[in-house]
């Protein structure tokens, strides 16, 4: 259940996820390096010892996997190989990051350095985290219009009519297949086939069950119908 993600086990996974995902790796990342880089580059500034920055950064990144990357640099800095090395050997940070650490290093600059590289990697979020969200809104919209459907197909007795129609006229499921595949030829050449699935959902998925047909093979008809739909004029 939900108490599952509060557990260790459960938290470790959420956040193993969220530095694999392919869409979204990259916005985690540069989440967790730009704040990393900011307490950083603000503690070196100030003077405080990079092994207490680092120490602080632990306390800010509450990613667990992310956690482990600011223990091993920290490791290497108690060793004595200072902090470029352990960002140099990690695969999450950019070549970008990676340079301007060791630079900074290498001039006594590295509080200066990382300030620029956090503010850097602010700006680029933003725009980030913009274009994600102009994405987005049409798939929610859609989504948002085919929950409404729903419940107002539930409360007008629609859904309910019609499984109850398609019962009556004792249709085989390959018959209603059929029928569908119609509807959906005609509805492919209007809109995309996302949409045409989601809003088509509430009331097909209903008659699919009262008409017994197997779910996982309706769920790969679907995937067919969605693929078809992309290559329909116009």
């Amino acid at each position: 259940g939900l108490s599952w993600f509060k557990s260790a086990a459960g938290k470790l996974t959420v956040d193993r996820l969220k530095m694999t995902l392919p869409m979204f790796k990259d916005i985690y990342i540069q989440i967790y390096l730009s704040q990393t880089l900011s307490v950083l580059g603000l503690s070196l500034t100030n003077g405080v010892p990079i092994t207490v920055a680092l120490k602080a950064c632990r306390g800010v990144v509450s990613n667990r996997v992310f956690g482990r990357f600011l223990d091993d640099v920290n490791n290497h800095v108690n060793e004595g190989r200072g902090i470029a090395v352990g960002f140099n050997e990690s695969p999450m940070v950019p070549p970008m990051v990676r340079q301007m650490v060791t630079t900074g290093e290498q001039t006594g600059n590295l509080g200066l350095v990382m300030t620029r590289v956090s503010d850097f990697y602010e700006r680029e979020l933003n725009k980030r985290i913009v274009l994600l969200s102009k994405a987005v809104e049409p798939v929610m919209l859609i989504v948002m219009g085919a929950a409404y459907l729903s419940n107002v197909f539930g409360f007008l007795g629609i859904t309910r009519a019609l499984t109850q129609f398609v019962i009556e006229m004792g249709l085989s499921p390959y018959t209603l297949i059929l029928i569908l595949t119609v509807l959906y030829l005609i509805l492919g050449c209007l809109i995309d086939g996302f949409s045409m699935i989601v809003m088509t959902a509430p009331i097909v998925i209903p008659l699919i069950e009262a008409a017994k047909f197997d779910t996982v093979g309706f769920g790969i008809y679907l995937v067919l119908m969605m693929e078809r739909a992309q290559i329909t004029p116009p």
